[in-house]
């Protein structure tokens, strides 16, 4: 805010600097930008997004923007000061997919080149409405050398990132044709983007997906639901023993003919009926005939007499 130099230094993805606000004094910031690339060909690209200054612009004297580069401690150069209403540019829409911009109105004072590594930023905003400012500040390297992390902005010799293609941010100034579907590598004819059955795919897919969850969720609550209720039914007795018998061998053949359900369970529950009941005792006769009982007259008189 004071106006005191402060160093930025940039790796390969860009920058955005954004402004919004009214301010009760006058507002200064001044930025050096450093690039960590030090081969020939290196520099900046400045797009002005949007902005919403004083004007007129052919003064600047209020509120500008303005671009240059030192030597040491010694500017060397400066730049024009950018000032005034720039509106964004207005994408164009082909087939739901970016095609470029409209002609562009502020194409003479929207973007700035440097090709240096370094390069300095000068903001001045006075204090009064609400003022805008949006900046993009993009690295560039020169396309001497074959990269699969950078690729050549189209119909230009400077070269950025991949990912910066239809990021929806213009990163190639030169013609903001990385806005452009037709350069965009993830948006190659033969993907799931462009296919005509991209969308209604997707839409299969995500379909499928939620019904096999609600089906998962039915099958594991069911599951449940009959686990518990097997938990608080009895241990089977006999009664129920019986049954379980019974079904296994409703089927069975006895002498050749099948005798079905109700003959088959008849059966086994006298059977097993009379299992559980006591047993008689056993004959008399089977009892003594191992050892008979002696005689009665046999057997010696006892005195009672006392």
């Amino acid at each position: 805010k004071d106006g005191s130099k402060r160093e930025v230094r940039f790796l390969t993805k860009p920058h955005m600097y954004v402004f919004n606000s009214s301010l009760s004094s006058t507002f200064q910031c001044h930025l050096e930008f450093e690039h960590t690339s030090r081969s020939p060909g290196s520099g900046f690209s400045i797009h002005i997004h949007t902005m919403d200054f004083n004007g007129p612009r052919d003064k600047c004297s209020s509120d500008w923007i303005q671009f240059g580069k030192d030597f040491l401690f010694v500017t060397t150069e400066k730049s024009k000061r950018f000032c005034g209403k720039i509106e964004p540019l207005v994408s164009i829409k082909k087939d739901q997919l970016p095609s470029g911009f409209e002609p562009d109105p502020y194409k003479d004072r929207r973007n700035y080149r440097e090709t240096a590594a370094e390069m300095d930023l000068w903001i001045k905003i006075s204090p009064g409405r609400e003022k805008k400012l949006v900046l993009i500040v993009t690295p560039h390297v020169s396309c001497t050398k074959q990269s699969k992390q950078y690729r050549a902005c189209p119909n230009s010799p400077e070269c950025v990132p991949n990912d910066l293609f239809c990021d929806g941010k213009v990163n190639c100034i030169s013609n903001n044709l990385d806005e452009d579907s037709r350069f965009c590598t993830n948006l190659e004819p033969g993907g799931i983007v462009e296919s005509s059955l991209g969308i209604p795919l997707m839409i299969i897919i995500c379909v499928v997906v939620v019904i096999f969850i609600v089906f998962s969720f039915f099958v594991v609550k069911e599951g449940i639901k009959r686990l518990q209720t097997f938990s608080r039914e009895p241990s089977p007795g006999r009664g129920q023993l019986r049954t379980h018998v019974d079904t296994r061998v409703a089927n069975r053949t006895v002498d050749g003919q099948n005798r079905g359900v109700i003959g088959l369970r008849e059966e086994f529950r006298d059977r097993l009926v009379d299992e559980d009941r006591p047993q008689n005792p056993p004959p008399y006769s089977e009892v003594i005939k191992d050892q008979p009982p002696p005689k009665y007259s046999e057997i010696e008189k006892i005195d009672t007499s006392v």
